[in-house]
């Protein structure tokens, strides 16, 4: 017989402990956990606490006074709503730290509150992907911000998947043997005029700090050979199944994409998509209601792993404090392109499935790079690549449809000043890449199939 809400004791002793909290945490405001939620306003923290306290209430005697039940709903959509708008008003990173915290907490009640309304009812499958879908977007969108939140959004997730979201069966044909490495597609470059450094071992630390340190390098199959010091990463072998990915995480998840080739496009934009479906469209034999036939999907430069922590266990780590990982999920094909650009960080890239062009150039292009915006651009007239991606450059380079050639003759500076100092190779499954601060790089999806790769900034 199907289970109720009010049959899991785990999932009502998790709400008691968030309302407890919630209720702690708003009693010290202006205190430590509560000071956030503080510059939102008095009658924001008394409408929160009013919501805290029917939730209690509710589920203390499992029964609902119509008239109060409907007061709360509409008070907490009302704060949701007032969060949502602030958040999306703004860059993201002009966001203040209140709508984001008052955005996860309304988010986090709202499903407490449905939890302890329908406890004597059996959960439909479409609530559980509403629910599973909001916990999601708290995470994605706002970081699931304030103490323990993230634990209590990532247990909310489980508990609903568990009692409502079973897992659908699977269409998933997997090959029966890895995809032999085509070894000479590694010396097939034609974006610039010299191959990335390769080496045979990692240097030692006083060897990196003076002789690598401002040049990048490859270690080729660190993550993947057997003779490598580097142990084997799990994720290499696991994350070529889909159903391996939903035994992990579940039903009902969604994740944000990047939807178009390149994010200085003009029809570039950015969503958030049930994971089924993206992991679909990127290439996966996995069942999608939705079928997505238009521009390509990526998943881009995203902490995956804060969301998803049980894939984390999948990879290793270096040993280091204050490393910043983020993961990049795209098909191949050349469908995907990440234009040359900079970053201020180390990067230890490390590809595991797919393969993936990669080209750089030295900073001491940069000034032949043409980089979007500048002093003459027009803040009227500029497009959201020339006010923000400053450190993007407007030379096409790795577009599939403009060759090496092609891109010489159309750019006659970057033909003379950058094409002598640029490099390029292809990456394979395995296969570490290690980028200094400010080298410009581009890259793209090659072959078949889905790619992903693992970037460690430090």
């Amino acid at each position: 017989m199907p289970s109720t809400w009010r049959s899991s004791p785990e999932l009502f002793a998790l709400v008691h402990q968030i309302t407890h909290q919630l209720e702690q945490d708003l009693s010290e405001v202006p205190g430590s956990n509560g000071k956030d939620l503080a510059s939102c306003g008095y009658t924001t923290i008394c409408l929160l606490r009013e919501s805290i306290q029917t939730i209690s209430s509710i589920a203390q005697s499992s029964s609902v006074n119509e008239k109060v039940g409907l007061r709360a709903r509409v008070v907490l959509q009302s704060l949701f709503s007032l969060a949502d708008d602030s958040v999306n008003a703004l860059p993201f990173h002009a966001v203040d730290r209140k709508w984001l915290r008052l955005y996860t907490d309304s988010s986090i009640l709202q499903v407490i509150f449905d939890v302890v309304v329908l406890s004597n009812q059996v959960p439909t499958a479409a609530w559980a992907i509403n629910a599973v879908e909001r916990l999601d977007r708290t995470i994605i969108i706002a970081g699931a911000l304030g103490h323990r939140r993230m634990d209590w959004v990532q247990a909310l997730i489980s508990l609903v998947q568990r009692l409502a979201l079973p897992r659908i069966a699977s269409t998933e044909q997997r090959p029966n043997k890895r995809r032999r490495l085509d070894v000479s597609a590694r010396q097939k470059i034609s974006y610039a005029a010299s191959e990335i450094p390769t080496l045979n071992e990692p240097p030692s630390l006083p060897e990196y700090v003076e002789k690598f340190s401002d040049r990048p390098f490859i270690l080729r199959g660190y993550i993947s050979s057997r003779d490598s010091p580097m142990p084997r990463w799990p994720a290499l072998d696991r994350w070529t199944s889909a159903d391996y990915l939903f035994d992990q995480v579940g039903e009902g998840r969604v994740v944000p994409v990047e939807v178009g080739t390149s994010y200085d496009d003009e029809n570039w934009g950015q969503t958030i998509l049930p994971l089924r479906d993206f992991l679909h469209r990127a290439g996966y034999q996995v069942s999608s209601p939705t079928k997505l036939d238009g521009p390509p999907l990526y998943l881009a430069q995203y902490p995956l792993f804060n969301q998803f922590p049980q894939l984390e266990r999948d990879i290793v780590l270096p040993d280091y404090n204050g490393i910043e990982i983020n993961v990049w999920i795209g098909s191949g094909g050349g469908e995907i392109v990440s234009p040359a650009h900079t970053d201020p960080y180390f990067n230890c890239y490390a590809q595991l499935l797919g393969r993936k062009r990669v080209w750089l150039a030295p900073p001491s292009c940069s000034e032949h790079m043409q980089a979007y915006a500048g002093a003459d651009s027009s803040e009227e007239n500029d497009t959201l690549a020339q006010r923000y991606m400053t450190n993007t450059s407007t030379v096409p380079v790795l577009r599939s449809n403009v060759s090496g050639e092609d891109l010489q003759k159309a750019h006659p500076e970057y033909a003379k000043y950058v094409w002598p100092h640029s490099l390029e190779a292809v990456l394979e499954p395995g296969d570490v890449l290690v980028v200094p601060p400010k080298w410009w790089h581009a890259m793209r999806g090659e072959g078949e199939g889905v790619g992903w790769s693992v970037s460690m900034w430090y």
